[in-house]
């Protein structure tokens, strides 16, 4: 539906549909979907450099989204700018290698890595 990797590389940021409470220099590791629409793996490392954006004062990003059509009621979300930092290539950080140090997929929401202090040295580790 949206093309994160284009926006990263024409942008160097997205402005992230968001229900969590981010914070100004939060660190955030993108997870792509399972195949064929992604690569099924942790991918992206990026950094939160705005939070409470509103419909009018996000970047326009509609070329990314199918169509160039935002969702129905986008205009009641808030975004976050999540700036680019790092991108992996391959799929070292897929589903099955995450569960193994304790991983489960959140649906849509982030997923706080403080509380599995292995698990983020572990992703840490991939984009070092």
């Amino acid at each position: 539906m949206y093309s994160h990797a284009a926006s990263f590389r024409q942008n160097g940021f997205i402005d992230w549909v968001t229900v969590n409470r981010f914070e100004d220099g939060d660190i955030i590791y993108i997870y792509e979907v399972i195949l064929p629409r992604g690569r099924g793996a942790i991918v992206y490392k990026a950094e939160v450099t705005e939070v409470n954006l509103t419909l009018d004062n996000k970047t326009n990003d509609r070329v990314f989204w199918k169509d160039g059509v935002y969702p129905k009621d986008y205009s009641a979300y808030k975004f976050s700018r999540l700036k680019l930092i790092s991108e992996k290539d391959d799929d070292s950080l897929s589903l099955e290698s995450l569960r193994k140090h304790g991983f489960t997929a959140p649906q849509g929401f982030a997923y706080l890595l403080d509380n599995k202090p292995s698990l983020l040295c572990y992703i840490q580790n991939h984009f070092n």
